[in-house]
């Protein structure tokens, strides 16, 4: 899961944080481990996914931005090149 953390956020992974989000549907089961090992949510004691506040910070930038440009965006701030910081 290490590699999945750095990856970054797929579009079907930030398409089912922005519904769980806003409809509280529930989350795929493929990609609930890819978003606990990337610390966008969590599960409580009872079982229920909750949304982490990194995951929320990914659901309001997918609202603001296009899905398919924030997804391109590396995970490690230090690959960034001038073009993408600027």
């Amino acid at each position: 899961m290490r590699d999945a953390a750095i990856a970054g956020p797929a579009p079907a992974e930030i398409v089912a944080l922005v519904r769980f989000a806003e409809h509280g549907s529930g989350l795929p089961p493929h990609l609930t481990l890819p978003l606990i090992s990337k610390g966008w949510i969590t599960i409580a004691a009872d079982g229920s996914a909750l949304l982490t506040l990194a995951g929320r910070v990914l659901v309001d930038q997918a609202q603001t931005v296009d899905i398919e440009r924030l997804a391109a965006i590396p995970a490690n701030p230090a690959t960034w090149g001038a073009s993408q910081v600027a």
